[in-house]
């Protein structure tokens, strides 16, 4: 694989790979995460590593299968196969999350048993108690 400066050895390209796939790569400053940096195929984020648009479109180019391809046609059929255990999964997490009857499922009877056991064991050793539920960051109501 060869970037605007020349070919990309294989850990770099396995940095590219994980930063495309995740959207940003934590790396240290040196090494593969450098060598995208100078080559224009990245840049720092804070501490993150991100793509610009040609890391992007290199991986697109490089990561791609041969069109027509045994490879491809493996891969489409692998993938045509998941599907329905797909469907089947996230019918599972959707049956788990809402109650018979269309009531949803909530954490908060459990965040408020633990808050209540939280709130004792602070007290016991004398630390500052935890807000109760609902008083708590918005993400907990």
């Amino acid at each position: 694989m060869h970037g605007p400066d020349g070919p990309l050895d294989d850990e770099t390209w396995e940095v590219l790979h994980g930063a495309r796939i995740r959207g940003r790569w934590e790396a240290p400053g040196d090494g593969p995460a450098g060598t995208l940096v100078d080559s224009g195929l990245a840049v720092w984020r804070g501490a993150s590593l991100v793509l610009t648009a040609a890391g992007r479109e290199l991986h697109g180019r490089r990561a791609r299968l041969a069109p027509g391809s045994a490879e491809e046609e493996a891969v489409r059929r692998g993938f045509e196969a998941f599907l329905p255990l797909n469907r089947e999964l996230l019918q599972v997490c959707s049956d788990w999350q809402v109650r018979p009857g269309g009531a949803q499922r909530s954490l908060r009877p459990r965040l408020r048993l633990e808050g209540r056991r939280s709130a004792a064991r602070a007290r016991r050793s004398g630390r500052a108690a935890p807000p109760p539920v609902g008083e708590g960051p918005a993400r907990l109501r």
